[in-house]
């Protein structure tokens, strides 16, 4: 029986993808705006899942899996340091319901610094500025932008990385909102 052998892995690697991706679920069902949770999984497609999962893998480190092997085939790989896997790869936490709304609203997260003006515009020696887009304006933009990028021939990373940018606008039109 290979149970006791893998055991680790559901405690650790295993867990912990579950946790994140309940975590990356909830904030796009919060960031979604839509008025009910039976609403918000209906409008999700396979390719969501899919990135949702991806980002969820990505957020597990490589000495986490590392250590969760070790720790359930013990003597077939030798390890330099014997800490423990449980102080490298965390599989839970305790937290309060504030944090979780704080993490779920992205109200934790680090806003990006705001650019440093002169007061001058050296873009448009006309005297007129363009008024900076809304949130709401950027996420229809960036959404448009998204479906013209997957109907092209191009690297499914660009695909992710404008994706997570989708994402962090989404999460910036939700705190707004509140």
């Amino acid at each position: 029986s290979t149970t006791s052998e893998i055991q680790p892995l559901d405690q650790g690697i295993i867990s912990l993808f579950k946790q994140n991706y309940c975590c990356k679920m909830i904030k796009r069902m919060v960031a979604d705006n839509n008025s009910s949770v039976d609403r918000s999984l209906a409008s999700l497609n396979l390719k969501e899942v899919c990135h949702c999962g991806g980002k969820a893998s990505d957020a597990i480190s490589a000495r986490c899996i590392e250590q969760c092997w070790i720790k359930g085939l013990g003597p077939a790989f030798l390890s330099s340091t014997h800490d423990d896997a449980d102080d490298i790869c965390p599989i839970y936490e305790r937290i309060s319901d504030d944090e979780i709304v704080a993490n779920v609203s992205g109200k934790n997260e680090a806003a990006p610094p705001e650019p440093k003006t002169s007061g001058t515009n050296d873009d448009n020696d006309d005297g007129t500025s363009t008024p900076q887009p809304t949130v709401s304006e950027a996420v229809n933009h960036l959404e448009a932008s998204l479906r013209w990028l997957e109907t092209q021939d191009v690297d499914s990373v660009k695909i992710l990385q404008l994706r997570s940018i989708l994402d962090f606008a989404r999460n910036q039109q939700s705190v707004e909102n509140k």
